[in-house]
Protein backbone atom coordinates (compact mmCIF):
# COMPACT_ATOMS: atom_id res chain seq x y z
CA UNK A 1 0.00 0.00 0.00
CA UNK A 2 0.88 3.80 -0.75
CA UNK A 3 0.40 6.36 1.27
CA UNK A 4 0.82 10.12 -0.03
CA UNK A 5 0.87 13.40 2.23
CA UNK A 6 1.17 17.12 1.02
CA UNK A 7 3.83 19.40 2.60
CA UNK A 8 2.51 23.03 2.99
CA UNK A 9 6.04 24.74 1.19
CA UNK A 10 3.96 27.33 -0.05
CA UNK A 11 0.84 29.51 1.23
CA UNK A 12 -0.79 28.27 -2.23
CA UNK A 13 -0.52 24.75 -2.29
CA UNK A 14 -3.00 23.43 0.87
CA UNK A 15 -4.03 19.67 0.08
CA UNK A 16 -4.80 18.76 3.02
CA UNK A 17 -6.98 20.13 6.17
CA UNK A 18 -6.39 17.63 8.79
CA UNK A 19 -4.97 14.02 9.01
CA UNK A 20 -8.09 12.76 7.47
CA UNK A 21 -7.34 13.55 3.76
CA UNK A 22 -4.52 11.54 4.07
CA UNK A 23 -4.62 8.10 1.18
CA UNK A 24 -4.12 4.94 1.25
CA UNK A 25 -3.58 2.68 -2.58
CA UNK A 26 -3.59 -0.66 -2.73
CA UNK A 27 -0.63 -0.30 -5.38
CA UNK A 28 1.94 2.22 -5.78
CA UNK A 29 0.26 2.58 -9.71
CA UNK A 30 -2.80 3.81 -8.52
CA UNK A 31 -1.14 6.94 -6.86
CA UNK A 32 -1.97 9.53 -9.13
CA UNK A 33 0.76 10.26 -11.54
CA UNK A 34 0.77 14.32 -11.04
CA UNK A 35 1.68 13.25 -6.91
CA UNK A 36 4.83 11.49 -7.97
CA UNK A 37 6.31 14.98 -9.41
CA UNK A 38 4.50 17.29 -7.65
CA UNK A 39 7.76 18.44 -4.75
CA UNK A 40 5.02 19.38 -2.60
CA UNK A 41 4.14 16.05 -1.86
CA UNK A 42 5.75 12.99 -0.23
CA UNK A 43 4.66 9.65 -1.51
CA UNK A 44 5.94 6.88 0.55
CA UNK A 45 5.42 2.88 0.84
CA UNK A 46 2.28 2.30 3.85
CA UNK A 47 3.78 -0.44 5.88
CA UNK A 48 1.12 -1.03 8.63
CA UNK A 49 0.99 -3.33 11.94
CA UNK A 50 -2.34 -5.25 11.71
CA UNK A 51 -2.91 -7.59 14.08
CA UNK A 52 -6.71 -8.97 14.50
CA UNK A 53 -7.90 -6.99 11.88
CA UNK A 54 -6.74 -4.06 13.17
CA UNK A 55 -4.18 -1.38 12.14
CA UNK A 56 -1.85 -0.14 15.28
CA UNK A 57 0.42 3.02 15.97
CA UNK A 58 2.58 2.98 19.05
CA UNK A 59 3.85 6.07 20.48
CA UNK A 60 7.08 5.90 23.14
CA UNK A 61 7.26 9.36 25.10
CA UNK A 62 10.52 9.98 26.18
CA UNK A 63 11.14 12.68 28.78
CA UNK A 64 14.93 12.29 30.79
CA UNK A 65 15.51 8.30 31.19
CA UNK A 66 11.65 8.01 31.33
CA UNK A 67 9.85 6.56 28.79
CA UNK A 68 6.40 5.50 28.42
CA UNK A 69 4.55 3.56 25.41
CA UNK A 70 1.18 3.26 24.60
CA UNK A 71 -0.05 1.04 21.39
CA UNK A 72 -3.14 2.70 19.52
CA UNK A 73 -5.47 0.62 17.41
CA UNK A 74 -8.05 1.47 14.91
CA UNK A 75 -10.15 -0.07 12.16
CA UNK A 76 -8.56 2.70 9.79
CA UNK A 77 -5.18 2.46 8.25
CA UNK A 78 -4.88 6.20 9.54
CA UNK A 79 -4.24 5.47 13.09
CA UNK A 80 -4.63 8.23 15.34
CA UNK A 81 -4.89 8.80 19.58
CA UNK A 82 -8.64 10.43 18.68
CA UNK A 83 -9.43 7.62 16.38
CA UNK A 84 -8.26 4.66 18.05
CA UNK A 85 -11.10 2.27 19.40
CA UNK A 86 -8.49 0.69 22.37
CA UNK A 87 -5.25 2.32 23.60
CA UNK A 88 -2.87 -0.44 25.57
CA UNK A 89 0.16 0.47 27.59
CA UNK A 90 3.06 -1.83 26.60
CA UNK A 91 6.53 -2.25 26.63
CA UNK A 92 8.42 0.50 24.16
CA UNK A 93 10.79 -2.08 21.79
CA UNK A 94 14.92 -2.08 22.40
CA UNK A 95 15.53 -0.32 19.36
CA UNK A 96 13.44 2.81 20.71
CA UNK A 97 16.45 3.77 22.72
CA UNK A 98 18.87 3.64 19.79
CA UNK A 99 16.26 6.50 18.04
CA UNK A 100 16.46 8.08 20.88
CA UNK A 101 20.14 8.46 20.90
CA UNK A 102 20.39 8.91 17.45
CA UNK A 103 17.67 12.17 17.56
CA UNK A 104 19.13 13.45 20.92
CA UNK A 105 15.56 13.49 22.62
CA UNK A 106 15.56 14.58 26.13
CA UNK A 107 11.81 15.03 25.75
CA UNK A 108 10.03 14.24 22.37
CA UNK A 109 7.30 11.34 21.06
CA UNK A 110 8.39 8.68 18.66
CA UNK A 111 5.67 7.04 16.23
CA UNK A 112 6.31 3.64 15.01
CA UNK A 113 5.11 0.27 14.23
CA UNK A 114 6.11 -3.47 13.58
CA UNK A 115 5.98 -4.25 10.38
CA UNK A 116 6.35 -7.78 9.42
CA UNK A 117 8.44 -8.49 12.43
CA UNK A 118 10.46 -5.13 12.41
CA UNK A 119 10.26 -1.87 13.74
CA UNK A 120 9.68 0.81 11.77
CA UNK A 121 10.35 4.84 12.83
CA UNK A 122 7.22 6.71 11.43
CA UNK A 123 8.02 10.06 13.19
CA UNK A 124 10.31 12.01 15.46
CA UNK A 125 8.35 14.61 17.32
CA UNK A 126 10.71 16.94 20.12
CA UNK A 127 7.33 18.91 20.93
CA UNK A 128 4.67 17.19 21.86
CA UNK A 129 1.66 17.66 23.91
CA UNK A 130 -1.70 16.59 24.10
CA UNK A 131 -4.83 17.76 21.64
CA UNK A 132 -8.33 19.31 23.53
CA UNK A 133 -10.13 16.60 21.26
CA UNK A 134 -8.05 13.63 22.52
CA UNK A 135 -8.50 14.82 26.42
CA UNK A 136 -11.87 15.16 25.97
CA UNK A 137 -12.09 11.77 24.60
CA UNK A 138 -10.17 9.98 27.91
CA UNK A 139 -11.82 8.67 30.86
CA UNK A 140 -11.09 10.24 33.66
CA UNK A 141 -9.72 7.53 35.25
CA UNK A 142 -7.23 6.93 31.83
CA UNK A 143 -6.37 10.89 31.92
CA UNK A 144 -5.34 10.83 35.32
CA UNK A 145 -2.71 8.00 34.52
CA UNK A 146 -1.50 9.69 31.48
CA UNK A 147 -0.93 12.85 34.23
CA UNK A 148 0.55 10.54 36.72
CA UNK A 149 2.79 9.01 33.62
CA UNK A 150 4.22 13.15 32.54
CA UNK A 151 4.27 13.37 36.22
CA UNK A 152 6.78 10.05 36.72
CA UNK A 153 8.58 11.50 34.09
CA UNK A 154 9.22 14.94 35.30
CA UNK A 155 10.67 13.79 38.68
CA UNK A 156 12.61 11.31 36.83
CA UNK A 157 14.50 13.96 34.83
CA UNK A 158 15.70 16.11 37.79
Amino acid sequence: MWLWDGLSGGQDFSPFNSWSDYQVFEHKDQVPLSLWYDSQVVVERFLPEIENDLYHLRMCILFGDYKSCRRFSSTSPLVKATSSNQIVQIKPHPITETWRKKFKLDYGKLDYVIHQGQPVLIDVNKTIGSSDVFQKSMTSKELATRRRDRAAAIESFF
